[in-house]
C-alpha cells in the first residue's frame, strides 16, 4: 500500500493589505489556489457567516485577514474559526479537518 502525503500550507502575511497580496499571488500563481484550496473558504462553503470573515489582525479588533491555511484536496475542511487568548498581535486560525474517508 502506498503512503499518501497530505500537505498543509500555513502562514501569515504580516501586512495590513494581506488580502490584496493573496489575490495578486493567486492570480499570478493560480496553481496555489487550485492545488491547495483555502481551508477557511472550504469550511465556510464560500459563504460569509455574520461578521466573521476570518479577520485576524489586529487581535483586539480584527479588520484584516493575514493568516491562512491551505490544504491539498485530500484534506476536507469541516469548520474553521478564529480565537485569541495569546499575547500575539493577531488571532489564531483553528480548523477541524477530515483526513481520508
Amino acid at each position: 500500500m502506498s503512503k499518501l502525503k497530505r500537505i498543509l500550507l500555513v502562514g501569515s502575511v504580516p501586512l495590513a493589505d494581506a488580502e490584496a497580496v493573496f489575490r495578486m499571488l493567486s492570480s499570478r500563481l493560480g496553481t496555489l489556489a487550485k492545488r491547495y484550496p483555502d481551508v477557511w473558504e472550504g469550511a465556510r462553503g464560500g459563504q460569509e457567516h455574520g461578521q466573521d470573515h476570518g479577520s485576524t489582525f489586529p487581535s483586539d479588533e480584527p479588520v484584516a485577514r493575514i493568516d491562512y491555511l491551505f490544504a491539498d484536496p485530500t484534506v476536507r475542511p469541516l469548520r474553521a474559526w478564529t480565537a485569541g487568548g495569546t499575547d500575539s498581535d493577531h488571532l489564531m486560525v483553528i480548523a477541524d479537518l477530515q483526513v481520508g474517508g
